[in-house]
C-alpha cells in the first residue's frame, strides 16, 4: 500500500530531476554559442599561405590559443612541455599565433616537433598599419 502511494511522487521526482538535466545543457550550450559570437574575427596566415579566420578555426574543437616568439625562452619550454603533454590528445586543437616571419615560426615548429602533430597549427600575424 505505502510503495504505491510513494510510486507517483518518486516518478514525478526523477522526472523534474531529468527536466533539470536537460534544461541546464541547453543552457550551457547557449552560453557557449554566445561566448563565440564574441570572439572576434581575426584573420591569420597558416604556414602553406592561406588565409584563415581563427574564429572559424576555434568553432570545430575545443581550442587553445598561443601566442609565441620563436627566441623566447619560455615559449620554447612551454612548446615542449605542451607536446610531452598533449601528444596523444587528438581532441584539443592548439593554434600557435606568431608576427614572426614565416621560416621562424617554421623551425620552431619544426624543433620543438609539433609540425607532426595534426592538432597543432601554426600562424602568421601580419600587422598593417
Amino acid at each position: 500500500m505505502q510503495i504505491r502511494f510513494l510510486f507517483p511522487f518518486l516518478l514525478i521526482g526523477l522526472l523534474m530531476i531529468g527536466a533539470w538535466i536537460g534544461y541546464s545543457r541547453y543552457t550551457t550550450k547557449q552560453e557557449l554559442e554566445l561566448a563565440y559570437t564574441i570572439i572576434p574575427s581575426i584573420q591569420v596566415v597558416s604556414l602553406n599561405g592561406e588565409f584563415v579566420d581563427l574564429k572559424l578555426q576555434a568553432l570545430d574543437n575545443l581550442s587553445v590559443l598561443i601566442y609565441f616568439n620563436s627566441t623566447c625562452s619560455i615559449c620554447q619550454s612551454e612548446a615542449e612541455l605542451i607536446e610531452s603533454t598533449f601528444r596523444a590528445d587528438t581532441l584539443t586543437r592548439f593554434l600557435w599565433v606568431s608576427s614572426e616571419p614565416m621560416e621562424e615560426v617554421r623551425n620552431f615548429a619544426v624543433e620543438s616537433r609539433l609540425d607532426s602533430l595534426s592538432s597543432h597549427h601554426f600562424f602568421l600575424i601580419r600587422f598593417t598599419v
